[in-house]
């Protein structure tokens, strides 16, 4: 298990307290790790994870806020170099999620990359999509190899609104691209450290800091 996998691990854990920090961490999941679908059974959503709690928490939280039948399967994936686990959901609230999270348009003209606001009105809820953000698409180094986290995303004006989330509570993120994605990264060992317990990873940031220690 890498270091980043307990993170992770460690975050899907963590209780959601309202349908607000539900919905935040949701929609930031289907921006950075899913892609809608179309079939028969009409518009839908698909989320690919190297990491299979995350998976579950995807379809447990979209059962429950959304009228969509959720289910998973393993595959090998070729991008990720590892068997993965893929989360297909259906339903007519497949729309209504993908709606929530902006990744279509209502009666406002549609601004790829757009995190909307009312998924990030409140603490909680800013924090819950940053956490979102990172199980969808985030790593981080063993820091006893060196310091550095990162959140892939699709489209820059993504991961410049990240970088604006993370300015509100003082970590100072960049920007670049990297092929055909852009990624929001952290440096520093402290920055790092503080990112870890922004998004409520407690237990891994005492790791992190004892790591740093040595």
């Amino acid at each position: 298990m890498s270091f980043a996998s307990d993170v992770k691990d460690e975050l899907v854990q963590l209780r959601l307290k309202t349908d607000g920090e539900k919905r935040s961490l949701l929609c930031a999941l289907t921006y950075s790790a899913g892609s809608m679908t179309l079939g028969r059974e009409g518009l839908g959503v698909q989320y690919t994870t190297e990491n299979g709690a995350v998976g579950e928490l995807i379809a447990q939280l979209a059962a429950q806020l959304y009228s969509v039948e959720a289910n998973m399967r393993l595959s090998e994936s070729t991008r990720l170099r590892s068997r993965c686990t893929v989360v297909r959901l259906s339903g007519a609230g497949c729309r209504a999620l993908l709606l929530d999270a902006g990744c279509l348009s209502g009666e406002e003209e549609l601004t790829l990359g757009h995190i909307p606001d009312t998924l990030v009105e409140r603490d909680d809820e800013r924090r819950c999509y940053l956490r979102g953000a990172f199980l969808g698409a985030g790593s981080v180094s063993d820091p006893r190899k060196g310091y550095h986290l990162e959140i892939v995303c699709r489209h820059e004006r993504f991961a410049k609104e990240l970088c604006v989330l993370l300015a509100e509570y003082g970590l100072i993120a960049r920007s670049s691209q990297r092929k055909s994605a852009y990624v929001t990264y952290l440096k520093e060992g402290e920055r790092v450290s503080d990112f870890l317990t922004l998004v409520g990873a407690m237990n891994s940031t005492l790791a992190f800091e004892q790591a740093r220690v040595v």
